[in-house]
């Protein structure tokens, strides 16, 4: 089995996306929300700044965190000081969990902000 045919591997850029639609209306909704909050950031951003020009500068720093997460190269290859940085910075979960979906993989549980919750275990039946 190659690296590409397991579950929770890196697709190939030029496969189809192996998506339903409810998938595919997910990963929307979370590039949607996503892109939301970071246009609210960068007004904020721009309000706070005293200029035009450092106004319209300001938010370039959000755009070098995408070079900087998981949206170009799997955080594993990276050396450890930039894989440490890439895992908690807000791109990398935005772009695993979206690859998931996507790739029709599971998702990895750092995939959401908040953290899971354990299910509860069964209760054992009395007899």
């Amino acid at each position: 089995m190659s690296r590409l045919q397991r579950p929770g591997a890196w697709r190939d850029p030029g496969q189809p996306a192996a998506a339903g639609p409810l998938r595919w209306l997910a990963a929307i909704g979370i590039l949607v929300l996503f892109a939301f909050a970071l246009i609210w950031l960068a007004v904020a951003l721009g309000l706070a700044a005293k200029s035009v020009e450092t106004a319209s500068n300001t938010p370039m720093i959000l755009f070098l965190l995408l070079f900087l997460s998981s949206g170009f190269v799997a955080t594993a290859t990276m050396p450890a000081g930039l894989r440490q940085f890439a895992e908690y910075q807000p791109f990398t979960p935005v772009a695993d969990t979206v690859r998931g979906l996507l790739s029709g993989a599971a998702m990895p549980a750092q995939s959401w902000p908040w953290p899971s919750r354990p299910r509860p275990r069964p209760r054992p039946r009395p007899g």
